[in-house]
């Protein structure tokens, strides 16, 4: 039987190796096992839910005791699960591990012109996350463009808007850890006619079975990425 205190140590295992560095096929197959977990274990399942950007999330640090905030990502149909443009940036540094899939991450700049988007700040509690519109607008320009597969690790710096694309053919599985937070809010950035409170509770759109299905449709993936790393 998995047990929770297995999860933890895989949780602080992929944490560490990102944060060093040091992430390799050990880390992949660290994140493999988080995954038959998640699959065999119905309490920790029950925490997986739909985040406003549209992936399944697993929100190991609100969970388990970590060094650092950190989360399980899976991203398939986040494209239509997404309430809203995905643009935003964090409060705090954050390191990505692409165990399986690819995606593409967008960076930008702030740019003198006409306004485009709203600015959200974004509030969070154990069970639900808020944004919150304020009077302030941007306009964006793209400053990088970077596709990263399995394997990789990126990094988005605190408080850089940034967007991330993904393939609904080779969707990702992420592992994401986040530190050096500052005391500002995250920002989300949405239309600017948009409503002015936008409530996301941490509830899944999926059945029981169809989580179960995603979770070992995402082992398979991670299958392929790590016979594909074993052949290169």
């Amino acid at each position: 039987m998995y047990s929770p205190t297995g999860a933890q140590e895989l949780c602080r295992k992929i944490g560490r190796d990102i944060y060093r560095g040091e992430a390799d096929a050990s880390t992949l197959a660290s994140v493999r096992s988080l995954l038959l977990i998640l699959t065999r274990n119905t309490e920790l399942r029950s925490r997986l839910f739909r985040h406003p950007l549209g992936f399944i999330d697993f929100p190991a640090s609100q969970i388990f005791e970590l060094p650092w905030k950190a989360r399980l990502h899976i991203w398939r149909d986040a494209e239509k699960g997404a309430a809203h443009s995905n643009i935003h940036c964090h409060n705090s540094d954050v390191a990505s591990f692409v165990a399986a899939g690819s995606l593409k991450d967008i960076q930008y700049e702030v740019i003198e012109s006409s306004p485009t988007h709203a600015h959200y700040n974004v509030e969070y509690s154990a069970i639900a996350s808020k944004r919150v519109r304020t009077e302030r607008r941007y306009s964006l320009r793209p400053r990088s463009e970077r596709i990263y597969a399995s394997g990789a690790v990126y990094i988005v710096p605190a408080f850089t808007f940034h967007q991330t694309i993904i393939s609904p053919v080779m969707w990702p599985v992420t592992f994401m850890i986040s530190y050096n937070e500052a005391a500002s809010p995250a920002v989300a950035l949405g239309p600017l006619t948009g409503p002015s409170v936008i409530d996301y509770p941490h509830v899944s759109d999926l059945s029981e079975l169809e989580t179960k299905e995603l979770l070992e449709q995402s082992v398979e993936l991670l299958d392929q990425a790590r016979q594909i790393g074993s052949t290169n």
